[in-house]
């Protein structure tokens, strides 16, 4: 999956622990660490472990990674791509209303 926005958006991202089939399956205990692949790009402020907001930085593309080492040790880990488009707008008007 790939998220597009542009830089003034900001998106929460969620983890969500799978099985071999693609089932959702409830989150092991442990802890979840989020990283992004260039830090000058985009940045994650954390929500709850679970959850972070993404804050672009710049336009550009960031692959986001989550990583839960669970309480036997076993590290299991997903990753999205994110692409930041710059914000189309490069001006304003003004208009005025009717005299009065």
């Amino acid at each position: 999956m790939t998220v597009e926005l542009n830089d003034l958006e900001r998106v929460v991202l969620t983890c969500h622990a799978v099985d071999q089939s693609g089932a959702e399956v409830p989150l092991p205990q442990g802890p979840i660490a989020w990283a992004v692949s260039d830090p000058t790009v985009a940045a994650v402020d954390t929500i709850s472990g679970a959850q972070v907001s993404l804050r672009p930085l710049a336009p550009g593309a960031v692959t986001v990674t989550v990583r839960l080492t669970k309480a036997n040790g076993v590290v299991i880990r997903g990753s999205t791509d994110v692409v930041i488009a710059p914000d189309s707008a490069t001006a304003m008007t003004i208009t005025a209303g009717i005299p009065s």
